[in-house]
């Protein structure tokens, strides 16, 4: 069983080397820490993780409010055109 977390704890290293922001990885790198006893590493890990999934979650409301004030300038564009030809009528 050692053998094997040994083993899991080398391909996830790996993997963090690779895509190294990933909260998945390190998730399963602090799960992992954490069941082979190894409490400080576990700990930073999982600091990590809720670091990287708050960063993760601004990022995302960022590109919502982006795509958001898009669509409040078509918004706002439409109104004003809306306007302009309803005030045209006879």
């Amino acid at each position: 069983l050692v053998e094997h977390a040994d083993e899991a704890h080398a391909r996830y290293d790996q993997a963090d080397v690779i895509d190294p922001n990933n909260p998945g990885t390190t998730l399963r790198i602090a799960k992992l820490l954490d069941q082979q006893l190894r409490p400080l590493e576990a700990l930073m890990r999982y600091q990590k993780f809720l670091h990287e999934m708050e960063i993760d979650r601004i990022d995302a409301r960022g590109r919502a409010n982006a795509e958001l004030a898009g669509a409040v300038v078509a918004a706002q564009a439409r109104v004003v055109h809306l306007v302009e030809t309803t005030n045209r009528r006879p």
